[in-house]
């Protein structure tokens, strides 16, 4: 027979806390997560469908190197931005609208913030892990589903 029990750690309390949504999650770290945009300090962020949004032949498109080109909103205290941003390599799962992801800004250019009509989407960024929509009890630690 299977066991239907959450994996418990030593205090009793659950090691993972699912969220019903990537939604869900992505508001909550929106209002509690770590939302500063530092060269090199992941963020994380949820796939927008840009089939939908900007009318795109795909919702995440895939370069001809391998790489996802996504619609990201990064999380913010204000609900988020819009940036767009590859996948850090080929390899990993394909990407979809409201997957969450960890965006590591790496580049600053004001003039994309311009053209946006935000100053932060002038950070330039890449995809590096897909995660689940869970906060874990123990740690500050994301559940990664896979890395690119």
């Amino acid at each position: 027979m299977w066991s239907f029990k959450r994996k418990k750690g030593p205090s009793g309390i659950p090691e993972k806390l699912p969220f019903k949504s990537a939604q869900g999650f992505f508001e909550m770290q929106c209002k509690y997560g770590h939302t500063d945009l530092i060269k090199g300090n992941g963020v994380v962020a949820i796939v927008i469908d840009a089939k939908k949004e900007f009318g795109t032949q795909d919702a995440v498109k895939l370069q001809a190197n391998g790489c996802q080109l996504a619609t990201l909103r990064v999380a913010a205290e204000d609900g988020g931005f819009i940036t767009f941003a590859e996948t850090a390599s080929a390899g990993g799962d394909r990407l979809k609208p409201d997957d969450l992801v960890v965006w590591l800004p790496g580049a600053h250019n004001p003039v994309l913030g311009e053209r946006m009509g935000d100053p932060r989407a002038s950070w330039i960024g890449l995809i590096v892990a897909k995660i689940a929509p869970e906060m874990s009890t123990t740690d500050n630690e994301l559940t990664v589903i896979c890395r690119y």
